[in-house]
């Protein structure tokens, strides 16, 4: 087994490349096609993406994007004659734009979406606004209180060990679904493509607080992009420099092999990319299926066949082709909705209980104004919406008050499977960092501690 490839997984929360925790495994890339004969083996490339930017206005490009999201909808549903067709649906734009474009199928009335949450006071009562003429179809899906302590075993198995198993929410439910859906679609995908998710992008400070302004980073003059990039990547663990759990003298070897890895990936997309922003997405793009939000997509195919609107060629295309300046603030989703649905880009969003359509100033100004009344007033009603009233929990609570979470992980320093994978790792400062996390309520460890325990259970199904 592979301790650096772990490494990997838990600096991304996902693996790049070919690599597996097995040196005898390797992943298949996309856009391959493998021929095996006696003179041994081949490898045919059949699609490298174009990032050439086209030049349309931000108008043209959102009327191109919701007719692509129409199109992708209409291709998936052509052999769903007879088929019980359901949306997974939050309160934010992805399943909304979804949502707006199947609005104009023939399968309207007969659609059953899908809202899951621990409590209706969060994306289910911003879902149920889009859904009101529709009443009798949406099903709210309740979230047991100890999810993340349920179903572990199914869940380690959709992860494969190569993704936070406890990041999983769509699993465990088909009990409650399969009888009202069996093909299903969600906007998984759609976020990094159109609403700039992962745009390489600083946020801007007012008064030392975050606004919802961002600068792009400037990435032309960088000398070592892979380097870059592995140090900010916006989808990495956050809050914990993994590096910091790896003993000095093998420091280097290790981080040095992270980066060698990541530039053999950079030197292939220099082929394709015209400068380093492209080369931004490449890396996003490399092998898409790895991407720590697999997990999501899985998880809702243990309910029925799922069809991911996003894998379609035209918009795949076309998102490669828009310029950084469209995906910033969501610009061009937001036209999208915009002319696929009026009435829907009125409605707020579930994220920041704002309308859902604001620009960034708007944004900004908004909550400027919650936060002058929530001092002068102390009423609690003008805060951004909390982590409890959203569909994924806060995992930094969630490891302190499951009961099966907390007591697996205040032992994942005397894990035998870990020590013997990580020898490199300083499992005494694990020890010291978890009773912190764990019993004085200090923040920040929940996904490091978790992606751990996933690794130490997929070790201890395998031996």
């Amino acid at each position: 087994m592979r301790g650096d490839i772990v490494f990997e997984y838990l600096w991304f929360r996902r693996v790049y490349g070919e690599s597996t925790y097995d040196s005898l495994i390797k992943f298949m890339k996309p856009a391959r096609i493998l021929i095996f004969s006696n003179k041994g083996k081949d490898e045919i490339v059949y699609y490298m993406p174009n990032f050439n930017k086209n030049s349309n206005s931000l108008s043209q490009n959102s009327q191109i994007l919701a007719n692509n999201i129409s199109k992708s909808i209409t291709r998936k549903l052509s052999d769903a004659n007879n088929r019980k067709i359901g949306l997974f649906l939050s309160g934010g734009m992805d399943t909304r734009v979804v949502l707006s474009a199947l609005n104009k199928t023939d399968y309207i009335d007969q659609l059953q979406y899908f809202t899951l949450g621990y409590s209706k006071s969060g994306e289910y009562r911003v879902a149920k606004q889009l859904t009101k003429t529709h009443r009798s179809n949406h099903h709210f899906v309740k979230l047991p209180h100890d999810y993340y302590d349920k179903y572990w075993r199914d869940k380690l198995y959709i992860s494969g060990g190569l993704f936070n198993q406890y990041s999983i929410i769509f699993a465990g439910h088909s009990d409650l679904i399969s009888s009202h859906a069996n093909l299903f679609f969600h906007g998984h995908g759609l976020d990094y493509m159109f609403q700039g998710m992962y745009l390489p992008t600083s946020t801007m400070r007012l008064f030392g607080k975050n606004t919802y302004f961002k600068t792009i980073d400037n990435l032309n003059n960088l000398s070592n992009f892979a380097s870059y990039f592995s140090n900010n990547s916006p989808y990495r663990a956050w809050r914990v420099n993994v590096a910091d759990y790896v003993k000095p003298k093998y420091k280097d070897e290790i981080l040095e092999g992270l980066h060698s890895r990541i530039e053999s990936i950079v030197d292939e997309g220099r082929s394709v990319c015209n400068d380093n922003y492209d080369l931004w997405e490449y890396m996003l793009i490399h092998t898409p299926s790895r991407h720590y939000s697999q997990t999501d997509v899985t998880g809702i195919s243990t309910n029925g066949e799922q069809r991911k609107i996003a894998n379609d060629n035209d918009l795949f295309n076309f998102y490669t082709s828009l310029p950084i300046k469209h995906r910033m603030y969501a610009r061009v989703m937001r036209g999208a909705l915009k002319k696929l649905s009026p009435e829907f880009s009125r409605i707020i969003s579930a994220n920041t209980g704002y309308k859902i359509n604001a620009s960034p100033a708007s944004l900004t100004t908004h909550f400027m104004g919650y936060k002058l009344l929530r001092t002068i007033t102390g009423n609690q009603k003008f805060s951004h919406p909390k982590a409890n009233s959203r569909t994924w929990p806060d995992i930094d609570n969630e490891v302190r008050i499951r009961s099966r979470l907390r007591k697996d992980i205040i032992k994942l320093h005397n894990s035998e499977h870990l020590r013997d994978l990580l020898p490199f790792f300083d499992f005494n400062k694990l020890e010291r960092d978890t009773h912190q996390w764990i019993n004085k309520g200090r923040p920040g460890g929940g996904l490091f501690l978790t992606s751990l325990l996933t690794i130490d259970n997929m070790m201890k199904e395998i031996s």
